[in-house]
């Protein structure tokens, strides 16, 4: 794991994984692989269909696989970016996500296990 120092005046700092790491690859796609349809909410109201098409979405969106509306501004490219991957805060529930990724609105709608499998490859 790399590590990140945020700078402040406590100095912490904090392990973030990242999937160009095999075995949080690894980890993260074994997990995928152990979902089932009855599998308990661990977020926010998405089944578990939903959050497959949800992070495949965003997989394709962040592999140029997938085109999306450019909705930033300098505040959003700048300090929520930086807020969003660089502190260990928690993103807040209740946000809403893209409608590229929503499959309730322009996202991909929830479909049967080959979804699972879309989703592993792109790990």
């Amino acid at each position: 794991m790399r590590s990140y120092g945020i700078r402040d005046a406590s100095a912490q700092s904090y392990e973030m994984n990242t999937l160009f790491e095999p075995s949080t690859a690894a980890a993260l796609t074994t997990r995928i692989d152990h979902l089932r349809p009855d599998s308990a909410r661990q977020w926010g109201r998405m089944s578990v269909g939903g959050m497959v098409c949800h992070l495949s979405d965003a997989f394709r969106m962040a592999g140029g696989d997938r085109e999306t509306r450019d909705r930033g501004n300098l505040v959003t490219r700048t300090i929520i970016r930086f807020v969003a991957f660089w502190t260990p805060l928690r993103w807040p529930h209740g946000v809403k996500t893209l409608p590229e990724a929503d499959q309730e609105s322009d996202g991909t709608p929830p479909g049967g296990p080959s979804r699972r499998t879309s989703l592993s490859s792109r790990i």
